[in-house]
């Protein structure tokens, strides 16, 4: 019989007697007692009595319903937190509507690329953790520990084999539910082997009070595990005439598409399928940066293949449930560019600024760019972007872009002070940038379109 869940939750979050030291130590069960965790708000995260002063979330949103924290983020000092005797490398808390009570809580205790750009951070299992980046044995004995820890509290899961939800060949995702009359708790793993390589992915556990209100079920998570039994799909089911309604028209002229979820990368280069998750989101459905890093084959440090043709394989668009297309930017003639640059550069700067090479991205590294986009701004093709870009911002749609080196949200425009809007994957703060068209134009090097 399965003890209520608030007695797990202590367990949950006991650090190991190494952790002693760590900044913040998540074993006080007075956070959790007395019904503490489910009556956990957006208002009162702050005031968390073991992270006060040693973690400190980001809202992503302005409606206050999703809280991260990320250990070692450029925004936040880097911070030790254990709890499973794992390293906590991201905990994500999402509110119920209107900043209510906690939905659900979810701790990262494994992700590849976070593992490879932070390390292991010590503790009893840092060894084990570091190996299971490339190790099967090390990467099952991880999984083993973290559900015996929760078969302690709550005994077996609903399903202890659970089947495989991934729909890509040799890409293995798989989760095991408990429940109980206080809630539930998920723990998601994924792994992918090929052949004789092998790759542990994430490890992730997912605390889920009940609803408070009698009667009511939990809403589904802005970000997190699906339910039990449900296959490993997000299935966006917002319509086109849905999403038209995000477009924002501003008094100053700027027009973008509002609304979309932040999703912060953290340190590691994950810009690629977190985008993605950002636009799976915005269209209804639910996904995870790790969940998608693997299927996308994504770097152990980061970075993603994209190609020219399409943005991620079409067995991730039929695993999530939507489709893509390549937008088509007409690029200027590069010669004919260069020589319009060097007659302005000739006129404006000394001669040691005349560009020498025929590749425009690699002008734009070692030529003058107010110079070159100058130049830009008197080509037929660079006349063309901006009608393109409202083709689709102008019906909701972002688009996926990009430049050299990353991968953004491209959201919307200004014609009459010629900037284009982006969006980037780096957590608060981010969520509307502007930039000159000319350059925007330069950057590009592809346009996707995703969506339902």
């Amino acid at each position: 019989m399965h003890r209520l869940l608030p007695l797990f939750l202590a367990a949950l979050c006991a650090a190991s007697a190494s952790a002693a030291a760590a900044d913040v130590d998540l074993s006080d069960a007075a956070l959790l007692k007395d019904g503490a965790l489910p009556a956990l708000t957006a208002a009162t995260l702050d005031s968390w009595p073991a992270t006060a002063g040693k973690m400190r979330f980001a809202f992503q949103g302005d409606g206050k319903d999703r809280a991260v924290w990320l250990g070692g983020n450029r925004d936040f000092r880097r911070t030790d937190v254990r709890a499973f005797d794992f390293p906590v490398y991201e905990i994500q808390a999402a509110f119920r509507p209107d900043g209510g009570t906690l939905a659900q809580l979810e701790l990262v205790l494994f992700s590849r690329g976070d593992v490879v750009q932070s390390g292991s951070k010590g503790g009893p299992l840092a060894g084990k953790i570091a190996a299971a980046v490339h190790d099967a044995k090390a990467f099952k004995e991880l999984v083993a520990a973290a559900r015996a820890r929760v078969e302690k509290e709550l005994g077996p899961p609903v399903d202890p084999r659970p089947r495989n939800m991934s729909r890509v060949d040799d890409h293995d995702q798989r989760q095991l539910v408990w429940k109980s009359k206080s809630g539930e708790v998920r723990l998601s793993f994924g792994l992918t082997k090929v052949g004789q390589s092998f790759r542990g992915e994430y490890v992730r556990v997912a605390v889920r009070p009940a609803d408070p209100a009698a009667g009511a079920a939990p809403p589904a998570p802005l970000a997190g595990p699906r339910p039990a039994g449900a296959a490993n799909e997000a299935k966006i089911t917002a319509n086109r005439a849905d999403a038209a309604k995000n477009v924002v028209r501003r008094p100053d002229g700027l027009v973008f598409v509002d609304n979309i979820p932040m999703v912060d990368q953290g340190d590691k280069g994950y810009c690629a399928v977190a985008t993605l998750e950002r636009l799976i989101r915005y269209y209804g459905g639910t996904a995870s940066q790790h969940e998608l890093a693997q299927l996308a084959d994504t770097g152990d440090g980061g970075g993603t293949m994209v190609r020219s043709d399409r943005f991620v394989s079409p067995d991730v668009c039929r695993q999530f449930g939507f489709k893509q297309e390549t937008v088509d930017v007409e690029k200027p003639d590069t010669e004919k560019l260069l020589k319009a640059y060097n007659r302005r550069a000739t006129v404006k700067l000394d001669a040691g600024k005349k560009a020498t090479v025929r590749d425009v991205a690699l002008a734009l590294q070692d030529a003058d760019p107010a110079t070159l986009a100058a130049a830009a701004a008197e080509t037929k093709e660079l006349r063309k972007f901006v009608p393109t870009v409202k083709k689709y911002v102008d019906k909701g749609i972002p688009l996926v872009w990009e430049i050299p080196g990353h991968i953004r949200l491209l959201i919307g425009y200004d014609e009459a002070a010629g900037r284009i809007a982006y969006s980037d994957s780096w957590g608060a703060g981010h969520e509307l940038k502007t930039m000159p068209v000319a350059e925007a134009f330069l950057l590009t090097q592809a346009l996707f379109a995703v969506r339902p």
